[in-house]
């Protein structure tokens, strides 16, 4: 039950209130010794300390999801822990690792014929390699982005496409490719209003706001992190809060 109900609250991007229910259902778990529902329960509640801002936590509860299937593989569940653990890895600034496991998460993903996991975990790839100490080779690089644009354009409009879009943007920012960045984030953010992904489409408000902050505009920037801060009182992001604030105050100082 807790994990259905944490599901549900997640969906509608009230993450805090699916945090809880998520850790509500792990420790009933482990409680009454029922190993069955820890993985999925950890996986999601990695996910969510990822969305918080909480990376040490997201990486703690990813690993544990490994950690339990170790005795019941299964690939899809492994596929999607390591899918939540190497963003975490990455947040906190451990490239290596977090390449590392990303190239097994698109392995798994590969043999499971899902291929916007596929796509979304090659371009987690290209930027993790872009941050290595060693300056990888950037045209090989930049051919290879160019060929997963070019799968991605491929795909039709769906909930999942959305996520593909924001991770495909997030490079672009990396890339210093801003009307690029901010050509996906608006698609991404259209398939969001689309099939009611509130939580997603926070963080792309958050992050294209951010683009337009940057770039000197600051009357788009309001209306689209005042649109996310709303969003974010839901998720509790901590440092985001607390730059959108500063930046919002900044803004009416503007207008």
């Amino acid at each position: 039950i807790s994990f259905y109900l944490g599901l549900g609250f997640s969906n509608i991007g009230k993450v805090e209130e699916a945090r809880k229910y998520y850790q509500s259902g792990i420790d009933l778990a482990l409680l009454h010794q029922i190993r069955t529902p820890l993985t999925g329960l950890c996986i999601n509640l990695g996910g969510l300390y990822y969305l918080q801002g909480n990376f040490q936590k997201g990486e703690e509860y990813s690993k544990l999801a490994i950690s339990y299937l170790e005795s019941s593989p299964d690939d899809l569940y492994l596929a999607v822990s390591l899918s939540v653990l190497a963003p975490c890895l990455y947040k906190l600034q451990n490239f290596t690792e977090a390449l590392s496991t990303s190239q097994k998460a698109e392995g798994l993903f590969q043999k499971l014929n899902d291929r916007i996991q596929t796509l979304i975990t090659q371009i987690r790839i290209e930027k993790y390699i872009y941050n290595l100490p060693d300056l990888p080779n950037l045209q090989s690089v930049s051919q290879k982005i160019q060929n997963i644009e070019i799968e991605m354009n491929k795909i039709q409009d769906s909930e999942d496409k959305a996520g593909l879009l924001e991770e495909f943007a997030s490079y672009s920012v990396l890339m210093k490719n801003t009307d690029k960045a901010r050509l996906n984030y608006k698609n991404a953010m259209d398939l969001c209003r689309k099939y009611s992904d509130r939580t997603l489409l926070g963080t792309i408000l958050y992050d294209l706001g951010i683009i337009e902050y940057d770039q000197g505009n600051f009357t788009e920037s309001k209306a689209l992190l005042q649109e996310a801060y709303e969003i974010y009182k839901d998720i509790q992001n901590p440092e985001r809060i607390r730059r959108m604030e500063s930046i919002l105050e900044y803004n009416l100082h503007q207008n």
